[in-house]
């Protein structure tokens, strides 16, 4: 099988002397320097370990994700012996949605669950891979009827740098990650729930190297008129 992903010491992504990514081949090479990228010593057994993450796809931790510690003995008989170290994904953040105008009351927020009939709490701290949903709210109708939710990123708090978009500014999911991170073919939309109206996707936890932080930021614009906001999402009840 061909390999595009990443393989890197843990805590040290950014640093190119610590990590190295696949270019279609079946196997991938990485030298660590024994006093750089995580490495560290056990004079008692006389071993150099590091934790190495192996990433299936480019800049971003999934489910399936594998992350070991490596331990190389320098005895005079050399040794390495590799097990396997848990995934460890961080809390995801309730970000503001950026609106212009600002009267209109909206919110985004992470909850757990996999539809809005089944939403669970507010995320936490979840594990990769673990349903949630990521929901658009208009709080109140009083004067405006409809909204639409575009352009929306998800990206690591330790570098800004490091995203995925969600949602395209057509309000249409990134196709690239249907089935593997995003869950519904499209984004929802239902009326008259726990909100006026409510904007959403389904999608499996996930987070990026160096961080265990997700955040979110969605751009979004209300409408006076319903009509006026010309949405393709498909409806729930």
């Amino acid at each position: 099988m061909s390999f595009f992903g990443d393989v890197y010491s843990e805590g040290h992504y950014i640093d190119r002397n610590c990590r190295t990514w696949g270019t279609g081949t079946r196997f991938v090479t990485m030298k660590l320097d024994h006093s750089s990228c995580g490495v560290f010593s056990n004079g008692f057994d006389n071993t150099y370990s590091v934790f190495v993450t192996i990433n299936e796809r480019s800049s971003i931790v999934k489910a399936g994700d594998l992350s070991f510690l490596i331990s190389c003995s320098y005895d005079t008989d050399t040794a390495v012996t590799i097990r396997a170290d848990n995934v460890e994904v961080g809390q995801l953040s309730t970000a503001i949605i950026l609106n212009t105008p600002s009267p209109p009351q909206l919110r985004l927020s992470v909850y757990e669950g996999s539809d809005l009939n089944s939403r669970g709490k507010s995320a936490g701290f979840v594990d990769i891979g673990d349903s949630l949903l990521l929901v658009a709210s208009l709080v109140d109708n009083t004067i405006y009827q409809n909204l639409l939710v575009y352009d929306c990123q998800a990206y690591s708090s330790a570098d800004e740098s490091l995203a995925i978009e969600l949602i395209d500014s057509s309000e249409c999911i990134n196709g690239d990650l249907y089935g593997g991170i995003i869950q519904t073919p499209s984004v929802m939309k239902r009326l008259s729930g726990r909100f006026p109206v409510e904007k959403w996707i389904s999608f499996r936890a996930f987070k990026f190297p160096d961080a265990d932080i997700v955040r979110f930021e969605c751009q979004a614009f209300a409408c006076i008129n319903p009509q006026e906001c010309d949405d393709t999402v498909r409806y729930t009840v």
